[in-house]
């Protein structure tokens, strides 16, 4: 038989528990509809997964801050708990519970990566975030000071009526950071979150994968280095990486990803020395495409002299001639741009691309073909 116990905490504080007392063993407890859903809400930040799983309870016409959830802690009940005053479970029935993969620190202050029961001491002007060892028990009727792994405290703010709690991620940005905001009513607790030490949790992260599955993928190693090159890092693992990249697959592009690290390194010498044997041993299509990278960073010059390159090497293929053209007007000699393009126009192999070879070529005559 299953009976529905509704525990009062006083005017102040209302929570609806469904306990069970079955007859026999075999005794089911239905899937009912919840009053309070269950949810949860992830988000990768970096390489690092967060997640809270939670139940989100309604306004359903009541005043919630201060009456539904009071300000300050609840007072314990009679008959389920452990007797003492406790917070607010950030939620409704079970025990709220915040996941983060890697370390992080909370409003600035170190948390340790792992699994907490996450607690709220509501204030009409500050709030407490309680991150709790014990995140088993049920709602915060158990909750033991002594459990805290961290507090810390925040200020709500005003926001749009939301009927249901819940919890979102919000404003992550490109270091590690987010801010989890828990919405209900017509307020807003926010708290910000940053990956400890982001910049080696990311390259401890690829390291690791790059010992498993992923890296039986020669193109793995160079995506890594890639990514240092992107993200400024000096490491010497990244150099490590690029080592291997090449080792595995001593290809055009292991070599180019080595130099632009050698690149951000400082070590301009040694980039110079591996791009000029990549472009020695390089095909038609890896000049053409380093070449391109060279005009994305602005170094229009040196594309320049890599199409030049490439049309010496490959003085029959029109999309040479078109590539040269393209950064010879990219350099503002129009000239020297028309002269190419008329030559990739002779030569290109279908009428598509002639006519855009057309277009380009009454812009650089000054709209006259």
């Amino acid at each position: 038989m299953n009976s529905l116990l509704r525990i009062s905490m006083g005017a102040a504080f209302v929570a609806l528990v469904s306990l069970s007392a079955p007859m026999t063993s075999t005794a089911q407890i239905l899937g009912l509809p919840d009053q309070s859903p269950a949810a949860s809400v992830y988000e990768r930040v970096g390489v690092t997964d967060m997640k809270i799983v939670y139940h989100r309870p309604g306004v359903r016409g009541r005043q919630i801050w201060g009456n539904v959830v009071p300000y300050g802690l609840a007072p314990p009940l009679a008959f389920f708990g452990n007797g003492n005053d406790f917070p607010w479970r950030a939620g409704a029935n079970e025990n709220t519970i915040i996941y983060f993969e890697h370390d992080v620190l909370v409003e600035g202050k170190p948390l340790s990566a792992g699994k907490y029961g996450l607690h709220m001491i509501p204030g009409q002007t500050e709030w407490t975030i309680v991150f709790s060892n014990d995140h088993s028990s049920w709602g915060s009727f158990f909750y033991e000071e002594e459990n805290d792994a961290l507090r810390v405290s925040v200020a709500p703010k005003p926001g749009p009526f939301q009927e249901r709690m819940g919890f979102e991620f919000v404003g992550q940005d490109d270091a590690g950071g987010v801010t989890i905001e828990l919405a209900w009513e017509e307020l807003v607790v926010p708290f910000r979150v940053q990956v400890a030490d982001y910049r080696q949790t990311v390259l401890a992260s690829l390291d690791a994968e790059l010992r498993s599955r992923p890296g039986l993928a020669p193109q793995s190693w160079a995506q890594a280095v890639n990514y240092c090159v992107n993200a400024q890092l000096m490491d010497d693992v990244c150099v490590r990486w690029a080592d291997t990249a090449i080792q595995r697959n001593p290809g055009f592009n292991a070599q180019v990803a080595k130099a632009n690290l050698m690149r951000v390194r400082g070590e301009e010498t040694a980039a110079l020395e591996i791009i000029d044997a990549a472009l020695a041993n390089g095909s038609e299509n890896d000049l053409n495409n380093y070449g391109y990278l060279l005009l994305q960073r602005g170094d229009v010059d040196g594309a320049v002299a890599v199409f030049m390159t490439n049309v010496d090497r490959h003085p029959n293929s029109w999309n040479v001639y078109d590539s040269l053209g393209e950064g010879l007007a990219t350099k503002g000699d129009n000239a020297k741009a028309i002269e190419y393009y008329s030559k990739a126009l002779e030569m290109a192999p279908d009428e598509r691309q002639k006519d855009r070879i057309r277009g380009v070529l009454a812009q650089l005559r000054g709209g006259t073909d």
